[in-house]
């Protein structure tokens, strides 16, 4: 805070100087500069010496403001700066000569400069040091991928090793349990369960080319798998089917079992080969 005190008129006059802050300011940074003018009964503050003044150029003036209460005028210049120094470095707001009138005539009182601390852009920096030695590898880093890498190759070992012993065993189940079977009806149905397993989906009469494309070996067997399929329907379906010797109904579904059984093996063995 500076203070300033005038005698004028042999009426004291005194000037107190508050700016809001001293340090930190930046560039474009705005400037907060507060007067407390106490004055006698009867003077009076001429509002248009607030304004004037030279400023220089990287100061620029960007709003004034005043109140009176109690005998002391309260004046509020906010400036902003457009200065970048090199480094901290003081800055200078000019102070100002306010007009006053009194009952003896007017008068002026000087309100004292200001002066305020502004910092560069960029502090100064210590100049950086570059250290070209390359990082350790992690150990953790180097065991995790290591065991990563067992373990994908102790998967596909297991993997080829499942493809490769397991076997199909879906009609050779069937064979058995056909063999056991004392009506053709029981038969055609534990053959016809098989074929929807190997088909993955309800098989109905019509969808013989259904199957044969979800498993092509199987059109080796076609024309006995129609005659399965038109048994399947018949069965289903017609109230009387055609009369057939029932024992040789049972015996050539038997036969279309070893064949599809055989069938599976030898694609399946066909298929490991060309694997």
């Amino acid at each position: 805070m500076w203070s300033i005190a005038v005698l004028m008129l042999g009426l004291p006059v005194a000037v107190e100087v508050h700016p809001e802050r001293a340090f930190g300011y930046w560039v474009g940074d705005r400037v907060v500069v507060e007067a407390h003018v106490r004055v006698p009964r009867g003077h009076r503050l001429d509002p248009s010496s607030l304004h004037e003044g030279t400023l220089p150029e990287w100061l620029e003036l960007r709003s004034v403001r005043q109140a009176y209460r109690g005998g002391v005028y309260r004046i509020r210049w906010t400036y902003q700066v457009f200065l970048s120094p090199p480094d901290v470095m003081p800055v200078q707001i000019p102070g100002r000569a306010l007009r006053l009138q009194g009952p003896a005539g007017a008068y002026e009182v000087g309100v004292p400069p200001v002066t305020v601390y502004f910092s560069p852009l960029a502090g100064p920096a210590a100049e950086p040091t570059w250290d070209f030695t390359p990082p350790r590898p992690s150990r953790r880093a180097v065991y995790g991928h290591g065991s990563l890498l067992a373990g994908l190759i102790g998967g596909w070992t297991a993997l080829w090793a499942w493809r490769r012993w397991r076997r199909p065993c879906l009609f050779r189940a069937v064979v058995r349990r056909i063999q056991e079977a004392q009506a053709p009806t029981e038969a055609l149905a534990r053959l016809w369960e098989a074929l929807e397993a190997k088909a993955g989906a309800a098989l109905f009469p019509h969808d013989l080319d259904r199957l044969l494309q979800r498993w092509p070996p199987a059109v080796r067997l076609r024309a006995d798998l129609a005659w399965l399929f038109e048994l399947r329907e018949a069965t289903l379906y017609r109230p009387d089917p055609d009369p057939e010797d029932e024992s040789g109904v049972l015996e050539r579904i038997r036969r279309l079992a070893h064949d599809l059984d055989r069938l599976e093996r030898r694609s399946w063995n066909s298929h490991d080969r060309t694997g």
